[in-house]
């Protein structure tokens, strides 16, 4: 049965049947030898037109016919790079359309830099804002640890990150 519920889903798809042959193969594996059990397998096509089995178990299945994406990474994301000298970019993605400020601040807890306030935030698109190691006046800052705030109406979000001169 859960063969033939599994191989509708991998006729169309190459890259998610290559997927689980990469990725999902070696885990249901070691699950196996641990003492778990597999439901069944299901044979699927590279990009390449090679067919490979792919063992399935009853939780796969179930992330399979619910779960087609690839997950959102929501949330606050780290900066990038991190240390960084002198420009750093700070990216997120939030699941709901609010307003929001996204902020800096110092290890005081002072508010040295206000990258963006009041604005419209829309659900599940990624927000990337730069800062360029400036305060609001323009000066730059010394080294050291700094914090990043996003504060929205649905909920607040800080994240460090490292000044290095």
């Amino acid at each position: 049965m859960l063969k033939s519920m599994i191989n509708p889903v991998l006729s169309g798809t190459k890259k998610l049947s290559l997927f689980l042959v990469l990725i999902l193969l070696p885990v249901l594996a070691f699950a196996q030898y641990a003492g778990g059990s597999y439901d069944g397998y299901a044979m699927g096509e590279t990009d390449g037109g090679q067919t490979l089995p792919v063992v399935l178990s009853a939780l796969t299945a179930q992330y399979i016919n619910n779960s087609p994406e690839i997950p959102k990474p929501y949330g606050l994301h780290q900066n990038y790079p991190n240390p960084f000298n002198p420009l750093t970019e700070i990216s997120f993605m939030l699941k709901e359309s609010c307003i929001g400020e996204l902020s800096i601040y110092n290890l005081k807890g002072q508010k040295i830099k206000t990258l963006f306030k009041n604005r419209a935030i829309p659900r599940d698109e990624l927000i990337i804002s730069n800062w360029d190691g400036k305060d609001e006046s323009g000066k730059e800052v010394t080294s050291g640890i700094y914090f990043y705030k996003l504060r929205t109406t649905k909920g607040n979000f800080v994240r460090k990150m490292i000044l290095l001169k």
